[in-house]
C-alpha cells in the first residue's frame, strides 16, 4: 500500500509541473491524464472521455474520507468496526489506481484522446463500489453513534464524488 501511495505522490507532484502530452509521444495513462486534469496541466478541450476529469478527485476523496475515520478510529479504539470493510476498499483503491496508471489513452484521427481500454477499468470499478458499500455500512453505525461531523462532510463529498 505504500509503494502505492508513493508513486501516486510521485506522480502527482509531476504532473503540477508538465502536460505527459507536451512531448512528441503524446502518450500518457489515464490517471496522469485525471491529475493533470485537476491541477489544470492538461487542457480540458483535448480529452473527450467525460469520466477523466472526476477519476482523481474520486481518489482523493475517498483518501480524505480514510484519513478522517483514522483520526476517529484511534483515540476511540472501536475494535467492533469491520475491518475487512476498510481493508476490502483500500484493496479495490488501489487496484483501480494501477489499473488507470498502466492503461494509456488512444489517440483518435482528429488527434483528440477519448478512448481507453475500460475493460479493466470496469472490473476495478466494480469492486470499488462493492468495497464502497461494504465500508459505508460500517461506517454509519460510527457515524450515528459518534457523531463524527468531518468524516459525515467527508463522506457526503466522497458519495457525491462517485455518483457523478
Amino acid at each position: 500500500r505504500l509503494d502505492q501511495l508513493y508513486q501516486e505522490y510521485a506522480l502527482c507532484h509531476q504532473m503540477k509541473q508538465t502536460n505527459p502530452f507536451d512531448n512528441n509521444e503524446n502518450k500518457a495513462d489515464v490517471l496522469s491524464t485525471s491529475i493533470g486534469l485537476y491541477y489544470d496541466t492538461i487542457d480540458r478541450s483535448s480529452i473527450e472521455c467525460c469520466i477523466t476529469s472526476g477519476l482523481y478527485p474520486m481518489v482523493l476523496s475517498l483518501d480524505k474520507v480514510v484519513e478522517a475515520y483514522g483520526k476517529i478510529l484511534v483515540p476511540l479504539c472501536l475494535y467492533d468496526f469491520d475491518f475487512m470493510a476498510l481493508e476490502a476498499l483500500l484493496c479495490a483503491r488501489d487496484r483501480l489506481a494501477m489499473c488507470l496508471s498502466s492503461t494509456e489513452y488512444g489517440e483518435s484521427k482528429d488527434g483528440m484522446l477519448n478512448e481507453f481500454e475500460a475493460s479493466g477499468f470496469l472490473v476495478c470499478w466494480r469492486w470499488l463500489l462493492k468495497g464502497i458499500k461494504a465500508f459505508g455500512k460500517s461506517l454509519k453505525i460510527i457515524l450515528i453513534r459518534d457523531s463524527a461531523k468531518e468524516l459525515t462532510q467527508l463522506w457526503v463529498r466522497f458519495e457525491m464524488d462517485v455518483s457523478t
